[in-house]
């Protein structure tokens, strides 16, 4: 149903928090946070070097700009029965969902920037991009099962309950955070690492609204059914033409430059440019 006054779709005001499972969601991925910054900071002591908490902290961040993605994709957090932690763009976020956010968003990105620190190929992108399409479907489409949560509006792509372009828009933002991480570590040193907790909620929110713009103009109006599938699968295209272009720029068996960023490595010279070093 679209609201006369903004011409917008009007959300499920009327849904009631699912408290048994919301606290349970909250339990589990508070338990999966915590291990990860126990692991955090034993990687502090023995490297030295505190990434591995800056990249958590990073996926805790990403949980502000959950207002933004909401009313752009027409998600809806019932508010009746709800434990809130903030309001802001005229919703309310709830608690179960900080603790998801940091695990989600916080793990991935350290995961694979542990796995490539000495390098990645394209085959390895792509995985990192597939492997988390199929775990968010798996993920939201169990949550939504039992209404923790409500996508409304003119979604494209539903699988079940599940609008699938989300997966797409969401792992291509972990990926570019992991990926942007791996650039500009090797850059920091000292108080400037400090910018690292920024990487995943600039790069997350950035990918998502290149990749979402298709959806979100469906989602948002009164468009035929055609339109609004098209538009889903203009995005999940877009999603895998920037994960396309990242295996150009990054993957190492696809990128023709001279040097290769390393983390927490120098720069490491090959082709011509180890022939000009030893002449």
């Amino acid at each position: 149903m679209i609201d006369p006054r903004t011409l917008l779709p009007i959300p499920p005001e009327d849904a009631v928090v699912n408290s048994p499972i919301s606290n349970t969601v909250a339990i589990v991925f508070t338990v999966i946070g915590g291990l990860s910054i126990i692991y955090a900071i034993f990687d502090w002591v023995k490297t030295r070097k505190p990434i591995s908490l800056l990249l958590l902290t990073g996926g805790a961040l990403a949980f502000f700009i959950e207002p933004m993605l909401d009313v752009l994709g027409a998600c809806w957090h019932p508010v009746i029965g709800q434990q809130t932690v903030f309001t802001l763009m005229g919703r309310q976020i709830p608690l179960w969902l900080f603790p998801t956010y940091a695990a989600y968003f916080g793990i991935q990105p350290l995961l694979l920037y542990k796995l490539w620190s000495n390098g990645m190929k394209s085959a390895h992108i792509w995985l990192a991009f597939i492997v988390p399409v199929i775990v968010d479907i798996v993920l939201e489409e169990t949550l939504m099962h039992w209404n923790v949560y409500f996508y409304y509006g003119h979604q494209p792509l539903i699988l079940i309950k599940f609008p699938v372009w989300w997966a797409a828009a969401n792992s291509a933002g972990v990926l570019a955070a992991a990926l942007l991480t791996l650039r500009l570590v090797p850059r920091l040193k000292g108080m400037s690492q400090l910018v690292i907790p920024l990487i995943t909620p600039f790069a997350y929110a950035g990918v998502f609204a290149v990749i979402a713009l298709p959806a979100v103009n469906v989602i948002n109006s009164d468009f035929p059914d055609w339109s609004t599938q098209l538009g889903g699968c203009l995005t999940v295209l877009i999603g895998l033409l920037i994960v396309f272009v990242f295996t150009r720029a990054f993957a190492s068996n696809t990128r023709s430059s001279d040097i290769d960023i390393h983390t927490d490595h120098s720069p490491v010279f090959r082709g011509n440019a180890i022939k000009r070093a030893d002449a």
